[in-house]
């Protein structure tokens, strides 16, 4: 597991993991034609939660700073509890005005497909020389941070010229170069 998240990415990982799990829930299980089906399914949507339930403890640990990481683990593993009551909730409250048990995965697909919207535009994989970095205060986090979206806005291109490498922006090459 950690060489595919490595390969692929712990944010791509948790977002298309959300899009993989919304597009079963929605069209596939509601739509099982018989019980076999319907488990091969339900056992391919909880082998893709298992991934994403994996690759979500790193990303928590990659954005916390230390001084606040055992605050965000346990804010993490309030995720899972906090929706299966609303989980619970929603469908004790539309189960009686709802034509049949299929809508209950249709409610929980379109949702998982929004959380997949979200995490998609809002969720971004640290470069691994930013994930070293060790972040200990709030400041420290920041930081890195502004760090991040510095490099998310332009685009580096290493010359050799001895041991620097230059970045230039995405919109347009300056006549002068940055060089580190």
């Amino acid at each position: 597991m950690a060489g595919l998240a490595d390969r692929w990415g712990r944010a791509n990982l948790v977002a298309y993991g959300l899009a993989v799990t919304g597009v079963l829930i929605l069209f596939a299980l509601p739509n099982a034609p018989d019980k076999l089906t319907y488990g091969i399914v339900f056992a391919v949507v909880s082998f893709v939660e298992g991934i994403v339930l994996v690759a979500t403890p790193a990303l928590v640990r990659d954005f916390s700073p230390q001084l606040g990481r055992a605050s965000a683990m346990g804010f993490w593993t309030l995720g899972p509890v906090v929706g299966s009551l609303v989980l619970s909730e929603v469908s004790s409250n539309t189960i009686g005005f709802l034509p049949d048990w299929q809508s209950q995965f249709i409610i929980c697909g379109i949702a998982g497909l929004v959380v997949f919207v979200v995490a998609l535009f809002g969720l971004r994989e640290l470069s691994p020389r930013l994930r070293d970095q060790l972040m200990v205060s709030l400041r420290d986090r920041q930081l890195v941070e502004a760090k991040a979206k510095k490099a998310s806005t332009s685009t580096r291109v290493c010359a050799i010229r001895g041991d620097r490498c230059c970045t230039w922006t995405s919109s347009a090459r300056p006549s002068r170069s940055r060089c580190s």
